[in-house]
């Protein structure tokens, strides 16, 4: 299977547009600035509250039981609160939502990502990531089978088969703030963000990584040199 399967939506973050061409375009909401990143630009949260970018309507998501995300971010330093990196929801009873943060916890710092409906768990990995250096993080989910990678090795396992398994993902996906607005800002840059409808493997996020060499948009899709595929931009 090529990394490209199933790859629902894909922001090189050098602007909102989705490079699959699904047509999930991100709305810039408090003038997220697009600076020099990983791989051309990426989106500048600078700690900022009014700051995110996010999908107008419900997130067009193919219907699924496993999904991945992977994002490669950046923090020139902590902000000392917490740093929302994305929130997604579907809208059923019980509410089920997925939502991924760094926490600076009291000064313990943590990576947390976790699945919430009629029980939550949390996904965990306690490190200091401002650090000003590129990492990626890579969650994916499986009929409740949940794993959270950071640079390309397994961080945490879980589960929780709480609510549906087949998400529809039926509201709006935002990123860099909390889905209420006004609070978490992320402090720093994302960049290289993609969605994918099925569990990404264990090689194939070590694949994605890259040996500290992570791929971006056009590595995914087979290699191409980035400005080759210009008309994604």
């Amino acid at each position: 299977m090529a990394l490209s399967d199933n790859l629902e939506a894909f922001y090189q973050l050098d602007d909102t547009s989705d490079a699959t061409g699904n047509g999930n375009t991100l709305t810039n909401t408090g003038s997220v600035a697009f600076t020099a990143g990983y791989s051309g630009n990426a989106a500048d949260f600078a700690n900022n509250n009014s700051r995110k970018l996010s999908t107008p309507t419900n997130f067009n998501i193919t219907n699924t039981s496993a999904f991945s995300f992977r994002v490669l971010f950046k923090m020139p330093s902590e902000s000392g609160s917490d740093d929302e990196i994305f929130w997604i929801a579907e809208n059923t009873s019980p509410a089920f939502y997925l939502r991924g943060l760094y926490e600076f916890n009291g000064g313990s710092r943590r990576l947390r990502f976790f699945k919430a409906g009629s029980t939550t768990t949390f996904l965990d990995k306690s490190s200091n990531y401002g650090d000003n250096a590129w990492h990626q993080i890579v969650f994916t989910y499986n009929n409740g089978s949940m794993n959270l990678y950071v640079d390309g090795t397994t961080a945490v396992t879980g589960s929780n088969t709480s609510s549906t398994t087949t998400q529809t993902w039926n509201e709006t996906l935002q990123v860099g703030i909390n889905t209420n607005g006004g609070s978490n800002g992320f402090n720093g840059l994302m960049d290289e963000m993609g969605f994918w409808s099925r569990e990404l493997t264990s090689a194939e996020v070590t694949e994605l990584w890259g040996a500290g060499t992570p791929l971006d948009y056009a590595g995914i899709i087979g290699g191409a040199k980035r400005g080759a595929i210009a008309a994604f931009f």
